[in-house]
């Protein structure tokens, strides 16, 4: 990858570990049913404020808006 984790965001490594999770299902033939998946982050609202969400959160190429 090229990155170091420290370099990278809690939210961007989420992404990444999303990606990683929507890549097994796909690759053990298991159905991954965007209509059905939420994204939900708990944190206090403080920290909450400071992730950027509003464009929503990428998984498997189908954004899903975080409530």
């Amino acid at each position: 990858m090229g990155i170091r984790p420290c370099a990278l965001t809690t939210f961007e490594n989420m992404a990444i570990c999303v990606d990683d999770v929507a890549r097994w299902f796909l690759e053990n033939g298991l159905p991954l049913n965007l209509n059905n998946t939420e994204a939900v982050l708990f944190d206090t609202p403080a920290e909450r404020e400071k992730i950027p969400t509003a464009g929503g959160i990428d998984v498997a190429g189908a954004v899903l808006q975080s409530p």
